[in-house]
């Protein structure tokens, strides 16, 4: 599901988190890089679900000038989601966790999974007829936005597709 949320490029809060190594870092860090920021958590059924899709996402265009920020809000800290990637072979992602939960109030994020593109400068652009911001996002849909947001001349990725649902499927009964 996507839901715009601004009419025009919000800046983003310069969240604050710990890398993979323990360091403390934030979004300022990744300054001039184009940012695919998802916030998840371990226990999140659809993180898990679309985690090696982000993986493959940044072996396929990670460089200088985009990145798959995967930041965690586990409560468990660093070793519960380390113990994550070894469980799902997670080899491409870096790690980053905020486990006081404040980048998720700073976003005002309504549920998790949630993926925010952020341009070079810090906010989150508004292309021409779509959202910034991806509520529940399709596995499918988040390569190919990140490949035309970056520029690249790259091929799109190989992706499994997610079964599109009816509008039966979609309306529970009254």
């Amino acid at each position: 599901m996507l839901f715009p949320m601004h009419e025009t490029p919000q800046a983003v809060p310069d969240l604050r988190f710990v890398d993979g190594d323990g360091r403390e870092t934030s979004l300022s860090a990744f300054e001039g890089t184009t940012i695919l920021l998802n916030v998840w958590a371990t226990w999140c059924v659809p993180c898990r679900e679309e985690m090696p899709a982000l993986d493959r996402l940044e072996a396929k265009l990670g460089s200088a000038a985009f990145r798959v920020v995967p930041l965690s809000i586990d409560r468990g800290g660093l070793e519960k989601v380390k113990a994550f990637y070894r469980e799902l072979g997670l080899k491409a992602l870096p790690i980053y966790v905020d486990e006081t939960g404040k980048a998720s109030q700073q976003l005002a994020t309504i549920g998790i999974p949630t993926t925010l593109l952020i341009g070079r400068e810090g906010q989150e652009p508004r292309p021409p007829g779509r959202p910034g911001r991806v509520g529940q996002p399709r596995h499918d849909r988040a390569p190919s936005t990140a490949h035309r947001l970056n520029g690249s001349g790259s091929e799109p990725l190989n992706l499994p597709k997610q079964p599109r649902k009816t509008e039966h499927e979609k309306t529970p009964p009254a």
